[in-house]
């Protein structure tokens, strides 16, 4: 054998048997201890037992039941434990209003129904006034109408300045139960207000009344000898009024202003007319786009200043004013007189911008038609039927067809009438194309004037053509001391005229101091352009 290997196996068995004898040792040290420390051993102690029983633990069933008994949960509750519930069951069409508990305890089974009501529908609808409003409010069964739908929350529900008429505007309506749907068919008015208005010198105005959100025409008073200036909320003029939605009653103030003869106003629009009507004697100018009818229709007698501001009015019966006491002027007139007005107070005249003309008439024109239909004598012009004024640098282009049966009617392209008494009548600068239709008798019609009588004229422009009558270039008739100056162009043509001349149809005219005296034999038709003097027409 290998004297290693037995070197190993010697080693291993002296360290077993070493393992061996410590083991046998430990034994023997253990029950030394355990017989040696007492001489008999000791019995544990160990705690009494309770004798007594404990008691048995005691639960209960709950059962929570919905609608027609159907079971929600059941609970197993220790006798005298707090109950608690479980979620209710929800059904469509009632509201949970609790459980029915005889007790918050378990002291014995128990089955706990639910308490519902039912719900119903209250459909409010209101309408009228232009409101259509819906809304619908759930109810239980049992309950008051009030108890969600009163007077005071309809009235809620309405816009701003309306109010419930007819049923449900008492609070009785509301106080019923709640047994089925109910359905609040509610109309609705608007609020009515009054607008009062305090118009001092401009007459007594009826009141106005507006519903809520609707708005006013305002009243646009005229005096006579003031201007209105517009409404005020209040009498001191601080606030004027701008029209607007009406939401209450209140009252305006008219405030005025004084007008003299040097009060300057614009005619801007219509409602501006009722101050020239009003106060003819003040200063005018049109600014904008008026109704001169309205003016024509008043009849007035002027007697301020009128300025047309180179504007056309279109006139058609009625002249522009009856009479004219002031200054016209800066004024175009388109005329269509199928049937003019013959009326002047005594007098019976017509002209488109007035029928009598004391004042002056300057910068003016008028163009159109006029047919007069009379049994009276008349004096048609195209500017004016009479003058006793002044007429200055105007022109007329018109034709007058005039059917009057009375002897010395009088028709010119500019007045039918001069008729200065106490002063001669100023005419110049003037220009008139004219074509004349004299009726029955033994009518004056003239290139400017009809019959002429202590007249002026400094420059005159004349195309005529006339039929009938007694007919001139310048004038029908011409007597006391009708004098012509400075450059007069004449164009005439005459047909089946009772008399006729170059300037004058009958009478005299001055030129440059001659008198002329025209006989009848001695007439004829006269194609003039340039008079100088008296030899150069007859």
């Amino acid at each position: 054998m290998n004297k290693k290997l037995w070197m190993l196996i010697v080693a291993a068995a002296m360290i077993l048997t070493a393992i061996f004898a410590m083991a046998a040792c430990n034994d023997g040290a253990e029950q030394t201890d355990v017989t040696t420390s007492n001489e008999e051993p000791l019995e544990e102690e160990l705690p009494e037992e309770d004798t007594e029983e404990l008691p048995e633990e005691v639960f209960y069933e709950i059962v929570f039941t919905g609608m027609e008994g159907e079971v929600v949960a059941t609970l197993n509750v220790k006798e005298g434990e707090t109950i608690t519930p479980p979620e209710p069951k929800r059904y469509e069409g009632y509201v949970f209003k609790g459980w029915e508990m005889p007790s918050d305890a378990a002291v014995k089974d128990m089955t706990i129904k639910a308490i519902y009501a039912k719900l119903f529908t209250i459909s409010i609808k209101i309408s009228g006034a232009g409101v259509e409003i819906s809304e619908e409010i759930t109810a239980e069964e049992g309950s008051i109408v009030s108890d969600k739908v009163t007077l005071e929350y309809v009235e809620g529900l309405l816009p701003e300045g309306h109010y419930i008429s007819g049923d449900y505007e008492d609070e009785e309506f509301y106080d019923r139960l709640v047994e089925e749907d109910i359905l609040l068919e509610i109309t609705c008015e608007k609020y009515e207000y009054t607008v009062t208005f305090e118009s001092g010198i401009g007459g007594e105005i009826a009141p106005a009344s507006a519903k809520y959100g609707e708005s006013i025409t305002l009243p646009a008073p005229s005096a006579k000898g003031y201007i209105f200036e517009g409404w005020y909320t209040d009498g001191n003029f601080v606030q004027k009024y701008e029209p607007s939605a009406v939401t209450e009653s209140f009252v305006l103030y008219a405030k005025w202003r004084e007008i003299t003869s040097d009060t300057q106003i614009n005619l801007a629009g219509d409602d501006d007319i009722d101050i020239l009507i009003a106060n003819p004697f003040a200063q005018f100018t049109v600014t904008g786009e008026i109704d001169f009818t309205k003016i024509a229709n008043a009849g007035i007698t002027f007697t301020g200043i009128f300025d047309g501001g180179g504007r056309t009015a279109h006139l058609g019966n009625k002249p522009l004013f009856k009479e004219n006491k002031g200054t016209i002027r800066n004024l175009n007139v388109q005329v269509s007189a199928d049937n003019a007005e013959i009326s002047a107070d005594s007098e019976s005249a017509y002209g488109a911008i007035c029928a009598l003309n004391g004042g002056t008439i300057e910068d003016c024109s008028v163009e159109g038609s006029i047919n007069v239909t009379s049994q009276e004598q008349v004096s048609v012009g195209g500017v004016c039927g009479i003058t006793s004024g002044a007429i200055k640098n105007t022109s007329a282009q018109v034709t007058i067809v005039c059917g009057a049966a009375s002897d010395r009617s009088a028709i010119g392209g500019i007045a039918g009438r001069s008729m200065g008494v106490d002063q001669t009548v100023a005419l110049c600068d003037l220009n008139s194309k004219v074509t004349i239709t004299a009726g029955g008798g033994v009518q004056y019609c003239g290139g400017l004037l009809g019959n002429a009588s202590n007249t002026s004229v400094i420059t005159a422009n004349t195309q005529a053509v006339i039929s009938g009558g007694v007919a001139g270039g310048l004038f029908g008739q011409a007597t006391n001391g009708v004098v012509i100056s400075g450059s007069i162009t004449i164009d005439n043509t005459f047909t089946e005229c009772l008399r006729e001349g170059g300037l004058a149809g009958f009478g005299e005219v001055k030129i440059d101091g001659a008198a002329v005296t025209a006989a009848a034999s001695e007439l004829k038709i006269f194609q003039v352009k340039k008079v100088e003097n008296c030899s150069a027409l007859w």
